[in-house]
């Protein structure tokens, strides 16, 4: 007896496919549930890896450009400082 391969195999005659009378509910429910966890692991695997990819691109940035982040934060202090800070008026005839 040549067996059929473990996803054509009909649960209820114990027959391969074209054994039993068709595929019943319980075949049909087993292959969307493979299909199901398969597409979610691989999702699961794709934000993984996005995930990593930004965290270590964050933390070369972070490593790599100490100075640049110092810079910029002087810049902000001094564009809210003007910001701020009333401008000097003349005194005088005009």
């Amino acid at each position: 007896m040549v067996r059929s391969p473990f996803w054509q195999w009909n649960a209820t005659s114990g027959h391969g496919v074209g054994g039993g009378g068709g595929e019943d509910a319980f075949s049909v429910e087993k292959r969307t549930s493979v299909l199901f966890v398969s597409v979610s692991f691989i999702v699961l695997m794709v934000v993984s890896l996005a995930w990593l990819i930004f965290y270590y691109v964050q933390v070369f940035n972070f490593k790599l450009f100490p100075l640049y982040r110092y810079v910029k934060y002087i810049t902000v202090i001094k564009i809210v400082l003007l910001l701020a800070l009333p401008l000097p008026t003349r005194q005088g005839p005009s």
